[in-house]
């Protein structure tokens, strides 16, 4: 038997389009197909249940919803109804009501009638047999089942209307006019049967054959078919995410995500700290082109819903995000380990892949010249540990792998104007802002990535050699008090020009280059982690300044690439080696800019002009753009 789910509408949504589709009722056949790997002998039997198909179907709801006195009263998954009812179960409960099963039998399990030649198309009526029994109206299942005025699966759900007289009526749904067969009802009876229904109603959320991502809207009645794991959501900057788990019968996303390698069971829901549609289309936009089905470590998007007018989005749950592996599942990583170094090696160049694709979207053959014209170049905005999620992957025996998530601030801009945002409107990272935020005249583009993407290699690279206990020591070594007025742990400093007193000096921390040099020096430092730091501090870490810019996500993808051939040669990535490297107060070149109007406000708010450090080196200072 199939069974499509009676949700008010589905909304396919393609890159330049969105299509509203109406969902058709539910459809039953004569006789079960069993779809996935569910444990069907699990299921509670019918004379387990003191012979009650009600019974029956209660047991099967608190089973399915996993029911604990704080969730919700349970809910029954369409497959499972499909399987445990049977003729022999209808015809003992018509039986135990006196009355003759035959005719019911006929029309819902044959599909004939005499009551059924004037109804449009193939009626069914599971649902209304089952809510039948469970408000204990079964005595009257002639009046439904067989009736022509009666409703069946398909007029469900049923409205429930308020009447000036009190009480209650139930009504199909675009009609007014009262059905006889709940004429004698009492309220309390037709309320539960409403009830009922949104149990046995729940949504089945399905894949697109194209990949296109489902948009379902929700009845405010409507049932989830998933029960929180945790108690409460995990809060973010701009949104909170609950993990839940999902009826295996009530997703059919396994195939999709054994593809994406990713462990199935639980998912997350994303909801937005304020219900900004804007803000949702904007996020769910980028995560429509860029996901796990575009690159194994971008962040999967499996459907968004809307419920009480607060939009969400489902996503397969991660384990953890990236900074509690390193501090919970993993804190002092055994470099030791060949498998564990080169699955580090994959993890990091994977991300810079990802991060390539987002700066630089493949070219789409099925679109027009012109349209290519306006393809769209992106950049992710908000790169640190915590947006970077550690999954599980199927195999066991995987380590799992690392995934860029949360486009809260990502934005798209064309070929012409990608790298001309002004940084005034830029909403930043604290940690991992990069100097550009603060210059004045500075602009946002994909080299913020690159900057944000550098420091958290560097934490990494603290982490992977000296613990979490080393990325914790850093964080505190490198926390100075900002323009701000506050500590804050950013990876760059501001000091005075002590040749303009109307200019500042922009550079990257002391300790930032004392880490770099400690990790150089360190005893488990192999030519693969030599290099890797180069690259940080050579070609992502760098204020940016006139003839002098950061490299591409491009041109790191390529050094990525060939790190991580070379991590077959046991030596490269094994051997520990020491480097010759020029002292750190040699490497620390000034880039001379002026402070934006916002950092020269707050320098004049919190006083701070006198609590900056003078600029002494003797390097040269590359002028800022």
């Amino acid at each position: 038997m199939s069974l499509s789910t009676p949700i008010p509408a589905l909304e396919l949504t393609r890159p330049n389009e969105a299509i509203r589709i109406p969902i058709r009722a539910p459809t039953f056949s004569a006789q079960a197909v069993i779809t996935t790997d569910y444990d069907w002998k699990s299921l509670p039997k019918y004379g387990d249940c003191g012979s009650s198909f009600a019974k029956l179907l209660r047991r099967c709801m608190s089973d399915a919803a996993k029911e604990t006195e704080t969730s919700h009263k349970g809910f029954l998954p369409p497959p499972i109804l499909e399987q445990i009812i049977s003729e022999d179960i209808v015809r003992n409960e018509i039986l135990k009501k006196g009355l003759d099963p035959h005719p019911i039998i006929s029309v819902m399990f044959h599909g004939s009638g005499p009551n059924l030649e004037n109804r449009v198309g193939r009626q069914t009526y599971f649902v209304i047999f089952a809510l039948l029994a469970l408000v204990g109206r079964l005595s009257a299942v002639d009046e439904f089942i067989g009736n022509r005025n009666g409703p069946s699966d398909q007029d469900l759900p049923l409205i429930q209307q308020k009447l000036e007289a009190g009480g209650y009526e139930l009504l199909r749904q675009h009609e007014k006019t009262q059905m006889q067969c709940f004429r004698d009802w009492e309220d309390h009876e037709l309320e539960n049967f409403h009830d009922f229904q949104w149990r046995l109603l729940v949504p089945i959320f399905v894949p697109n054959e194209d990949r296109t991502i489902r948009h379902y809207q929700f009845h405010p009645c409507g049932i989830l078919p998933w029960c929180p794991i945790s108690k409460e959501p995990i809060e973010g900057g701009y949104g909170s995410v609950t993990k839940v788990w999902i009826h295996p019968l009530c997703h059919k996303y396994h195939e999709l995500l054994r593809s994406i390698n990713v462990s199935e069971g639980v998912f997350a829901i994303k909801t937005l700290m304020k219900p900004d549609r804007a803000q949702f289309n904007k996020e769910v936009g980028f995560l429509k082109k860029y996901n796990g089905l575009t690159h194994d470590h971008l962040v999967t998007l499996l459907a968004t819903f809307e419920q009480h007018n607060e939009p969400r989005m489902i996503f397969p749950a991660a384990e953890c995000d990236v900074e509690d592996y390193w501090k919970q599942h993993l804190p002092n990583p055994d470099t030791e380990d060949i498998d564990l170094v080169r699955w580090v090696a994959k993890q990091c160049r994977g991300m810079m892949e990802a991060i390539n694709i987002v700066h630089n979207s493949p070219k789409n053959t099925a679109l027009s010249g012109e349209e290519q014209e306006e393809m769209l170049f992106g950049r992710h905005g908000d790169l640190k540990p915590e947006n970077i999620l550690w999954y599980k992957s199927s195999d066991q025996a995987a380590n799992g792998i690392w995934v860029i998530s949360d486009f809260g601030l990502a934005a798209s801009h064309r070929e012409a104007s990608r790298s001309m945002i002004p940084n005034r409107d830029i909403t930043w990272t604290p940690g991992y802002r990069p100097p550009e935020c603060d210059i004045q005249g500075g602009t946002i583009s994909r080299a913020f990535d690159i900057w944000t993407l550098g420091c958290f290699y560097l934490e990494m690279l603290c982490w992977f050699l000296g613990g979490w206990e080393m990325k914790e020591q850093f964080a505190k070594d490198r926390t100075t008090t900002y323009i701000t007025g506050f500590n804050t742990d950013i990876f760059f400093d501001i000091e005075l020009d002590n040749d303009n007193d109307r200019t500042y000096i922009f550079l990257l921390k002391q300790q930032v280059l004392a880490i770099i040099d400690q990790l150089h020096n360190h005893p488990r430092c192999t030519e693969y982690t030599h290099d890797f730091l180069d690259m940080i501090e050579e070609d992502m870490l760098l204020v940016i300044a006139v003839g002098r810019g950061r490299k591409t996500s491009e041109e790191l993808l390529r050094k990525l690439d060939r790190m991580n051939q070379d991590c077959s040669n046991e030596d490269y990535c094994m051997r520990k080696t020491l480097r010759e490297r020029p002292p750190a107060a040699q490497r620390s070149v000034g880039r001379r800019g002026r402070l934006s109007d916002a950092g020269l406000r707050m320098v004049e708010r919190n006083h701070m002009r006198g609590e900056l450090s003078t600029h002494r080196s003797q390097n040269p200072v590359l002028l800022c753009p």
